[in-house]
């Protein structure tokens, strides 16, 4: 599989009822990739990134879910207990493309609390990533980053919302949030 892989869901207990992703400025149009996880089934095929802890998406049923429909899609990091769990799926490679997803992030009072998110033109075969995360801890903080080798593994941080940009400011609660 010689193509970046297009959409993964990356990090501790994330649960995502659909992903869309349609070409950038096309929002109108149909989704070209969709996972919307019916009755707890995913409509793709995940796999866990390789130098991760080998956690994979799984469907799951949760009422709470925004879109109407009950099934989600599930990632934690069970397999280890602790570090990061990230999973992808093979789809087409987009150049240029608008992303759409809904994400149940967790709120925390401690000074570092989850991270949740969701990761994108996921290479696994570089071993490289871009990803949107989210930690709503003491400092709640957004950011968009790029993760790979190259970069030792560490975040290299192209933008970052820390909570007074944040419209109507951090949640206070677990819920779910579009991003």
């Amino acid at each position: 599989m010689s193509a970046l892989r297009w959409l993964s869901i990356i990090w501790f207990m994330l649960t995502l009822p659909s992903c869309v992703a349609s070409p950038a400025g096309e929002r109108a149009t149909p989704a070209i990739i969709r996972d919307s996880f019916t009755s707890g089934k995913p409509e793709l095929a995940w796999h866990p990134y390789p130098y991760f802890n080998k956690d994979n998406l799984k469907g799951a049923i949760d009422p709470s879910s925004p879109e109407g429909e009950p099934g989600v899609g599930v990632l934690d990091n069970g397999t280890a207990g602790g570090f990061a769990a990230l999973s992808y799926a093979d789809t087409l490679a987009f150049e240029d493309f608008h992303l759409e997803a809904w994400l149940h992030v967790q709120v925390s009072e401690q000074e570092k609390g989850p991270l949740n998110g969701i990761a994108f033109r996921i290479d696994p075969i570089n071993d490289k990533y871009y990803r949107f995360a989210v930690q709503f801890a003491a400092e709640p903080l957004l950011s968009l980053a790029y993760v790979g080798k190259d970069s030792k593994h560490f975040p290299v941080v192209m933008a970052e919302w820390k909570a007074a940009a944040l419209p109507g400011g951090a949640p206070k609660r677990s819920r779910w949030h579009a991003s």
